[in-house]
């Protein structure tokens, strides 16, 4: 059984072309970092305009 990571802040891109895993890993992510900002992009374009809007980025998760 996992533990919550608490009263930490962090901003993480989820970059895949499939919206069902986009969306279940960002519901994870909520649930284990409930301060969390998850941006989603489906798209190698949409992944480096996220990149170039929010240069602060923590984690990008990536499917190659």
């Amino acid at each position: 059984r996992g533990r919550a990571i608490r009263h930490v802040s962090m901003k993480i891109l989820i970059v895949d072309d499939q919206a069902l895993v986009r969306d279940a890993l960002a519901r994870v992510l909520v649930n284990l970092v409930p301060d969390a900002t998850v941006f989603e992009a489906g798209e190698p374009q949409s992944a480096f305009q996220t990149l170039e809007r929010e240069s602060d980025l923590d984690l990008v998760l990536l499917d190659l």
